[in-house]
């Protein structure tokens, strides 16, 4: 009896050990994930500014958002929007559809209401709903939404700022974002193919249930 209860404890402390290690991965993948979306939008700017000959800088598309803001970017948006889409949402659609994970998506990018938001705002919720069907606690979808938030719409843009200042790269602004740009991804990559071999062995990114 005492080997089956040792065993037992063993085997919930593997687990819990796994669940923290993949809630970390998922956390470092969704930052760099924000990381690298930001600054290819950046680069698609500047770059659209070079074709009609109209500069850019990058501390231009840097807002100095207020506490409230902040707290609605980072609090309230993900708890809502995770609630609406990943709790209730998903529950009726993937009993409905093999394709609920899909729409939920589809119907969670254009809610944002900007083309631009439209694909990553789709593969977002495609990721969200994966997470929230693995199964994991709503609160782990709405930890990554909000990182992702945090990541794309305050950190990352006033780091790329500090980053062209500090290699004095002001005149070079894509060389800026490039370098920018690497490391997110490469990081991005890595994570995503930790998860899916540890984790998710259907894919993260997977849209069908």
């Amino acid at each position: 009896s005492g080997k089956i209860t040792g065993g037992n404890d063993y085997m919930e402390k593997t687990m819990n050990k796994n669940k923290i290690r993949e809630i970390l991965l998922l956390c470092v993948h969704n930052a760099s994930f924000g990381a690298a979306v930001i600054t290819f939008i950046l680069m698609l700017l500047i770059g659209l500014g070079l074709l009609y000959n109209k500069r850019f800088e990058i501390s231009q598309f840097v807002i100095n958002y207020d506490f409230q803001k902040i707290l609605e970017y980072v609090v309230f948006y993900p708890v809502a929007e995770e609630l609406i889409f990943r709790v209730f949402l998903l529950k009726i659609l993937i009993n409905k559809t093999k394709y609920g994970n899909l729409i939920q998506a589809i119907l969670f990018g254009i809610i944002h209401l900007e083309l631009l938001k439209l694909p990553y705002t789709i593969i977002s919720g495609i990721v969200y709903g994966n997470v929230r069907m693995k199964p994991n606690p709503f609160w782990v979808s709405i930890l990554l939404h909000s990182i992702f938030n945090l990541i794309t719409m305050i950190v990352y843009k006033p780091f790329i700022v500090i980053m062209e200042k500090i290699l004095h790269l002001e005149n070079l602004q894509m060389i800026t974002l490039m370098i920018a740009f690497i490391p997110p991804l490469i990081l991005f990559i890595w994570t995503l193919k930790i998860l899916n071999r540890e984790f998710y062995k259907k894919g993260l990114y997977k849209a069908v249930v």
